[in-house]
């Protein structure tokens, strides 16, 4: 990533700085927002206790009907680990043993608990989210005590297949929900204020792509395009987005999804392409000393640009930076927010090039607080402290 100063000795020591923060906290890039849902939500263990079930077997037909809930919920345990340990961190791609040990917990379930909202849902996770298999998620939605848990999969489902009218309903259901905390949001919000006009953002996971849609769903920047790196595994869907961007594809993005962000990078040039902090740094390490830190997001450009007046102008103009003051306790939110790491050093050391101790202090006393929180407080006082 560059990072171009007004003066070469400050560049310099940002560049072996950036490396050395990058390396010691691993999260300022680290894909926070996971690309597969909280599965483990879904199928959290409701433990009876011995006195519960005591009573239970004292109708047989209820016991039963609990012993199959349970069940349900253990194959499902079983079947998101199996998934998560089949996954490849930086492709999201499922192993051939992974998908073996996915298809083997699948017929178990289908042969032990076929009507429970847990195998459906996991037949439909098991297609890849793939729109031709949406009656899975139908039955498991119908018969979910929570529906909630399920719109973001529906907001997925209904990107895939252009349904905007049932896209935006479903965001404003998981808006009104509350599953999203506050924290996310002010995130989120800040990283569409680190795009330019009609700008292409490309998205990790969940906690960086469904935010997002809610403040587009209540027309907050609409002219941002956004490429979910998940999604984008649909072919059909994939083709007509970059279709309708005017974007040449040259390569199969499943084949090997590294090449080809690199290749619609550098083949687009003409395009305002970027990436949010949350990418999987191996996902654009091909195209990283073309990336210029612009706020929470990275812009793709073949030529020099002097990035820090644009981070500064979205952090004094576009940012809302109120609930970055207040104590998080939300474990998502604290992490989502270490990557204000980078952007408020460098905003720190371009006031004290200005002249402007205050704000310079202002920052500093930020990245400390939000360092805290995510238990990487030391690491940033040691970087100050040498600093001076």
């Amino acid at each position: 990533m560059r990072v171009h100063y007004p003066e070469n000795k400050f560049a310099m020591r940002l560049k072996w700085y950036l490396l050395a923060v990058l390396l010691i906290l691993g999260s300022a890039f680290q894909p926070f927002a996971q690309t597969e849902k909280d599965l483990l939500k879904k199928s959290k263990l409701n433990n009876l206790s011995e006195s519960n079930k005591s009573n239970l077997k004292s109708d047989d037909k209820l016991y039963s009907q609990e012993s199959q809930r349970l069940r349900a919920k253990s194959f499902h345990a079983d079947f998101t680990k199996a998934r998560q340990s089949g996954m490849d961190v930086e492709t999201k791609l499922i192993s051939k043993s992974g998908q073996e040990k996915m298809n083997t917990i699948l017929v178990k379930m289908a042969k032990e608990v076929p009507l429970s909202e847990e195998y459906h849902y996991a037949n439909y996770v098991n297609s890849n989210y793939a729109t031709s298999e949406i009656s899975e998620l139908d039955k498991a939605y119908q018969v979910a005590d929570d529906k909630s848990i399920y719109y973001d999969d529906y907001i997925a489902h209904f990107e895939l297949v252009g349904n905007k009218s049932k896209k935006s309903e479903f965001c404003h259901l998981l808006n009104k929900s509350g599953i999203v905390s506050e924290g996310v949001l002010a995130y989120n919000y800040n990283v569409l204020m680190s795009i330019e006009e009609n700008g292409i953002l490309f998205v990790n996971g969940s906690d960086d792509t469904y935010p997002i849609w809610i403040h587009q769903q209540n027309k907050i920047r609409t002219d941002i395009t956004i490429l979910n790196t998940d999604l984008l595994g649909d072919d059909s869907y994939r083709k007509k987005k970059m279709l309708e961007l005017g974007i040449t594809e040259e390569l199969n993005y499943n084949a090997d999804r590294k090449a080809y962000m690199k290749s619609i990078a550098k083949n687009n040039p003409q395009k305002p392409i970027y990436f949010g902090l949350t990418v999987s740094p191996a996902l654009i390490k091909e195209i990283k000393a073309e990336l210029y830190l612009t706020g929470l997001a990275l812009k793709y450009s073949r030529s020099t640009i002097e990035n820090i007046p644009i981070l500064q102008g979205n952090w004094e103009n576009k940012f809302n930076t109120l609930s970055l003051n207040k104590e998080h306790t939300n474990s998502t939110v604290r992490k989502m927010n270490m990557n204000y790491m980078l952007p408020l050093l460098l905003l720190s050391e371009t006031y004290n090039s200005q002249g402007n101790e205050k704000q310079a202090v202002l920052c500093n006393n930020l990245a400390i607080n939000l360092a805290k929180e995510g238990g990487k407080e030391k690491v940033i006082k040691q970087y100050l402290d040498k600093r001076e």
